[in-house]
């Protein structure tokens, strides 16, 4: 078994957990928990510490699986210190001085890494993608290639996220979105993170196990679709559904008089997230499409 060394950084009222596996180079940083939360990639992300513990491993691979750990002790995607998205702020950081020591220590592995890896969840009715500035680095997409999920989604390439200023800074990054939220998660989609996790570090001969591709499905940024009306919006479509133009993805249910409003998608593309079985307001995004590529 290998020795996993655990690093404790004090941030005063919590710590920061850095796990070391391994030694030597490629280096690979996994984070997750960037958002408090986003539970199922914690799981996952522990998983993975708990795989590769009995492993050789060829190189090193850095894991923060609880990046802001204030956030998640107190069930909140924030730092609850100081309200700022983690996310948001790399790499100089912002607000109180605890949300900017996260960041400084994240950053400071990122920046000296061969590949970053950042783990969230996409909602409790959502499907598992990789999000990735692919069209516009193609060391990004070299490395997009790498893991072994079918569905790619262009990024919209804000800056402040983890993974866009590691492109930014020719570190070949993305992030693999999968369901959970709101400090709920998926044992299943947790499995499938850990085992799309493990299966990278094969591609990229960290592990020694067989490697693993897939056929990849490239797609337009994320378009959300907002509610026309006030009432329950009740799915149709499917997270992970291919659907065309004019395919109905559900129904409004307005309850004062009856009326059913059929929404339906303005593009072709794969339904990625709905925000489904809730009552929704004029306006609310209801679901986000992925568009097919021409």
């Amino acid at each position: 078994m290998i020795s996993v060394s655990v690093e404790t950084i004090d941030l005063s009222l919590v710590t920061l957990k850095k796990y070391v596996i391994g030694s030597g180079e490629p280096k690979v940083v996994i984070t997750a928990g960037l958002h408090g939360d986003e539970v199922t990639s914690i799981y996952a992300a522990f998983k993975v510490i708990r795989e590769l513990e009995s492993q050789k491993i060829n190189g090193t691979v850095v894991i923060f699986p609880i990046a802001n750990p204030l956030g998640f002790y107190a069930r909140r995607r924030e730092s609850p210190i100081d309200g700022v998205d983690i996310n948001r702020v790399f790499p100089e950081g912002s607000g109180h001085k605890i949300t900017r020591k996260i960041v400084e220590n994240i950053w400071e592995e990122v920046k000296n890494a061969d590949y970053a890896l950042d783990l969230h969840c996409a909602g409790l009715q959502a499907f598992q993608y990789i999000l990735a500035l692919y069209e516009e680095f193609d060391y990004v997409k070299s490395f997009v290639a790498n893991i072994p999920w079918e569905i790619v989604v262009e990024s919209t390439g804000l800056r402040g996220q983890l993974f866009v200023e590691a492109s930014h800074n020719g570190i070949p990054a993305a992030i693999v979105e999968t369901v959970g939220g709101a400090s709920y998660f998926s044992e299943e989609w947790a499995k499938n993170l850990k085992d799309t996790v493990i299966g990278l570090l094969s591609n990229l001969e960290i592990l020694d196990f067989n490697k693993k591709k897939v056929n990849q499905i490239f797609l337009s940024r994320i378009e959300r679709i907002k509610s026309p009306k006030e009432g329950f919006f009740v799915h149709k479509a499917h997270p992970g559904d291919t659907i065309r133009e004019g395919d109905v993805i559900g129904y409004i249910d307005t309850t004062t008089n009856g009326e059913l409003i059929e929404i339906k998608s303005p593009i072709d593309g794969v339904v990625i997230s709905l925000n489904s079985y809730r009552y929704v307001s004029e306006g609310d995004s209801i679901a986000g499409v992925a568009k097919l590529k021409k």
